[in-house]
């Protein structure tokens, strides 16, 4: 088995899937939606790296994962 430092695997997103859709676009309905129920307190788990821009699951697919998962956290 060959091993191959450096090299991300070919990685995409199915229509609608992507970060921006799912982590950014899916939190804030969300928190809409515990707004208008009412709901006073709503608890976020964090991905590490959040706040490195060139972090590697940035890089995958060019979704900027880690951005869009920072930007629901904030």
């Amino acid at each position: 088995m060959l091993k191959q430092t450096g090299v991300l695997p070919d990685f995409g997103w199915k229509e609608g899937q992507t970060p921006e859709k799912v982590d950014w676009n899916g939190a804030k309905a969300q928190f809409d939606a515990a707004k208008i129920a009412g709901i006073k307190h709503v608890l976020v788990v964090g991905s590490m790296g959040g706040t490195e821009p060139d972090n590697m699951l940035n890089k995958l697919g060019g979704g900027n994962i880690l951005v869009w998962k920072r930007k629901a956290e904030m």
